[in-house]
Formats: C-alpha cells, sequence, structure tokens
C-alpha cells in the first residue's frame, strides 16, 4: 500500500493515463498467468522460457541438457535445439 501522498498522486496519474496506452494486447495478456513475463527484459523473458520448459520436461521426465558447444542451445532426449525456436537441429548426440 502506497502511503507517500506524492507517490498515491502519481499512481492515480498514471491509472489515468493507462487507458491511452494500453493495447488490446495488453488487455488480453493481463489476466494471463503468464501476462507478467511480457513486462520483462529481452534477456530476462530469455531466462525465464527456458525454466519454464525445463521445469516442464523435467515434470514430464524429458532429459533436457545444455549444450556443449555453440551449434545448439539445449539438447532434449538427444536432439540439439536453438531455445529461439525449439526444434530438432539435427541428429541425435551419441
Amino acid at each position: 500500500m502506497i502511503t507517500d501522498p506524492e507517490v498515491q498522486w502519481l499512481a492515480a496519474l498514471a491509472e489515468g493515463l493507462k487507458g491511452e496506452y494500453q493495447t488490446k494486447e495488453d488487455l488480453s495478456w493481463s489476466r494471463s498467468p503468464f501476462g507478467w513475463i511480457r513486462g520483462q527484459p529481452s534477456r530476462r523473458k530469455g531466462a525465464i522460457g527456458e525454466r519454464l520448459v525445463a521445469g516442464w520436461c523435467a515434470a514430464r521426465g524429458i532429459n533436457v541438457l545444455r549444450s556443449p558447444d555453440a551449434e545448439a542451445d539445449r539438447i532434449f532426449e538427444g536432439f540439439r535445439t536453438d531455445d529461439q525456436v525449439l526444434h530438432p537441429l539435427g541428429k541425435p548426440v551419441l
């Protein structure tokens, strides 16, 4: 709870301005459990995404490892992948 009157005034002003700047896309994400991620810096979004995917995979028994080289970002069950698109890049790692 904001107790400083100056900060309360600024918060009220910001709330009034929000409607002028908020897009339909912003509103569509407002109730999503993932909406908070949109406001994060780009690099942090990537780290959050990596942790979400790794947690989802771990819960399903899917083995995920960091790639030992720059040719892929992760190795999912032996398949080299790029975090940006999460698709197999080639042959399984033996």
